[in-house]
């Protein structure tokens, strides 16, 4: 029952893993009853038989509840799209970007959010039959769209302090 690594570590294309007896996921290949990382890869243990490796580079593949950081590229009637660095494009319907209850026949959407707005959003949805497969929301404590100026202040805070 050896799981060989620890929660957050750093493994390369190779390192074991860990058994069967885990529910091993993400850029692995098995060997036996060993499971091999088989990429540059961030280890993530949830609960105590869950171990996923993150690849630390390639395709971002979504998954419903991620937080990702995005940047709008296009304003839509109700919307925007978000670019998250993934083959699959992202929306976020005004719905889920404010608590307040907004008016669409009087709110200009540009006032709320602009192209090249930076947002910090969960993922709700994730459903390869729509034209957005992705669905983000703000509407999460902590979450929120910055403008440019407002990310490098926050941005340097966090690197700084």
């Amino acid at each position: 029952m050896p799981l060989y690594v620890s929660d957050r570590q750093i493994v390369l294309p190779g390192d074991a893993v860990a058994t069967r007896d885990y529910n091993v996921s993400g850029g692995v290949y098995w060997d036996g009853n060993i499971a091999y990382s088989a990429v540059v890869g961030l280890i993530n243990i949830r609960g105590e038989r869950d171990v996923e490796v993150i690849p630390l580079s390639g395709i971002y593949n979504p998954r419903v509840g991620d937080v990702v950081i995005g940047y709008v590229v296009d304003i839509g009637l109700t919307g925007w799209v978000i670019d998250i660095k993934s083959p699959y494009s992202a929306y976020l319907p005004v719905q889920e970007a404010t608590l307040k209850p907004v008016d669409l026949t009087t709110v200009d959407l540009k006032s709320l959010l602009g192209i090249g707005d930076i947002v910090l959003a969960r993922i709700v949805d994730f459903n390869l039959t729509k034209d957005y497969p992705v669905t983000l929301t703000l509407r999460r404590l902590g979450l929120a769209g910055l403008r440019v100026g407002r990310w490098l202040r926050l941005m340097r805070v966090r690197w700084l302090g």
